[in-house]
């Protein structure tokens, strides 16, 4: 497995026991919002990294550069403003 793999394996985990959690309690407003302004930007990190190893620079640039600007705006801008 690549080094990042049981960090990332963690995250994935903790974020659907959060998921559950707020599901459980009532808040589902804001499991809500928090899994449409965290999930977006996880596929461009993915791609970007695919990319990456692959030796495809161009198309991990253009990843990377769509993760700077997903993240940006969703969690910068959407999800403050959302709750």
């Amino acid at each position: 497995p690549k080094k990042d793999y049981w960090l990332m394996l963690f995250h994935h985990a903790m974020t659907l026991v959060l998921l559950f959690i707020s599901l459980y309690v009532g808040y589902y407003r804001m499991g809500l919002a928090v899994l449409f302004a965290h999930d977006p930007c996880d596929v461009f990190l993915e791609l970007g990294k695919m990319f990456n190893y692959l030796h495809w620079k161009f198309a991990a640039i253009v990843s990377f550069l769509g993760l700077i600007g997903s993240w940006f705006l969703l969690r910068l801008v959407f999800y403050p403003t959302l709750l």
